[in-house]
């Protein structure tokens, strides 16, 4: 009786929200499901959250950045997952020697995923919540802080950031990536949505 309770009241909640979605957010989430759709995140989780672990999860961030950027040759969001895909052994190996050559004995897991991502401000740009494909790379245990970025298109560092279009990603979508404070709100709605869908799938 108690979760059959529970369940309905995140249905209440869901359509709650999504009746504001219909009168106020229709175009705007529309934008957030693009940019969700065409892009590919890269999540690296720590063994621990010891410091020598969440340094070494930077190190480990930094190889698969400079060794494996599928955004280098990729054309579209389909060729990067291909080339993730085919070169998914090698992202393990190239981890797993980093981890290695630090003096560590832990095992390196590596996959092409679907995960849920909170709201994520990078400075020059906002991502929305919700789920994205990912390469999702898991260091020991990963019982650790994660670190995630944009690798579709090429956005995990400051200097990808300033080279990159993201007109030519997202087209008209892209203009709500720019921060302006009119989309503040609007991102938070669509994370409360989200999350909401999140606990319902859970249920």
């Amino acid at each position: 009786m108690k979760k059959n309770t529970c369940k309905l009241a995140v249905i209440a909640a869901l359509t709650l929200v999504f009746a504001l979605f219909i009168e106020n957010m229709s175009d705007f989430y529309f934008k957030c499901s693009e940019i969700r759709e065409n892009t590919i995140r890269l999540h690296v989780i720590a063994n621990s959250d010891s410091a020598a672990d969440q340094e070494l999860k930077l190190i480990v961030r930094d190889a698969i950045i400079d060794n494996f950027s599928a955004a280098d040759s990729a054309l579209d969001k389909s060729q990067a997952e291909d080339i993730i895909k085919g070169n998914l052994s090698e992202i393990i190996a190239e981890a797993q020697e980093v981890v290695r050559s630090n003096g560590y004995e832990y095992t390196v897991g590596a996959e092409l995923c679907t995960m849920y991502f909170d709201t994520k401000d990078y400075g020059s740009f906002t991502m929305p919540a919700g789920e994205y494909d990912a390469l999702r790379i898991i260091i020991g245990s990963g019982s650790g802080r994660n670190w995630w970025c944009v690798m579709f298109p090429p956005l995990c560092l400051p200097a990808s950031q300033e080279n990159v279009n993201i007109n030519e990603y997202f087209g008209d979508s892209s203009e709500i990536l720019v921060k302006k404070p009119k989309y503040k709100v609007k991102f938070a709605i669509v994370e409360l949505y989200e999350k909401i869908v999140q606990a319902f799938k859970s249920l």
